[in-house]
């Protein structure tokens, strides 16, 4: 993604090792919410039943203040805001989505080669269940809510890498993708659930992209994006 967005971009990230921007309390938010959801789905694989929600919201907290623990600097009353946020969000999506969900595999990593095309991909996907649907979570706020839209699923590369992964490990066509949307809105917590789907044509384009890329890495031809918004 970084690469469509920019090539030069990605060579100064992902080749050169430039120095990101140091984390924040929006990514802290985002990263515990996804722990604790992993603790809660981790023992579901053999318990087939959730956790109370005071455990799961109990293991919101305590990745919450371990990952703040590492930051620089934040502001302790968005600090606040955002804690009642993620317990408020973690009711809810125990209460309203997890039921539903019966997990096969949970941080799921995959680390595939292709004997067609010299690229390894390595990922994590967040739950797969146990009818082969592929889920990923999404933490977001009131500046980047309203990009989650279908036509922005169905376009995702990053579900696409995940149908890829998933098609090469276990022999088959998942059954579908979704992308379950946690929107911390200003006085509310809302989820949005957005399925979609990968075809033949989407995957091998993709893997079409990656050789693509592997050329112009190896080559050491870099260009910037003159037309990318900079504000």
């Amino acid at each position: 993604q970084a690469f469509l967005e920019c090539p030069l971009k990605f060579k100064y990230i992902y080749v050169d090792g430039a120095v990101r921007l140091p984390g924040n309390i929006y990514m802290v938010y985002g990263i515990a919410i996804h722990k604790a959801l992993e603790v809660n789905f981790k023992q579901k694989i053999k318990s087939r039943t959730d956790l109370d929600t005071k455990k799961v919201v109990t293991a919101f907290l305590e990745a919450f203040n371990d990952e703040i623990g590492l930051l620089e600097r934040y502001d302790r009353e968005r600090k606040d805001i955002l804690q009642l946020q993620g317990e408020n969000m973690v009711h809810k999506y125990m209460k309203e989505v997890a039921p539903g969900i019966q997990p096969a595999y949970v941080e799921h990593k995959f680390d595939i080669k292709f004997d067609s095309c010299p690229i390894t991909i390595l990922g994590y996907i967040d739950v797969i269940t146990e009818d082969g649907v592929i889920i990923d979570y999404k933490t977001c706020g009131v500046s980047t809510a309203a990009k989650w839209t279908q036509n922005y699923v169905d376009d995702l590369l990053q579900l696409t890498m995940y149908a890829l992964a998933y098609r090469k490990e276990f022999g088959k066509e998942e059954k579908g993708l979704r992308v379950d949307v946690l929107k911390r809105l200003k006085n509310e917590s809302k989820i949005i659930i957005i399925t979609t789907q990968r075809n033949d044509l989407q995957v091998i384009a993709l893997l079409q992209l990656m050789t693509r890329m592997q050329d112009v890495i190896k080559k050491d031809v870099w260009y910037p994006n003159l037309n990318r918004d900079r504000k």
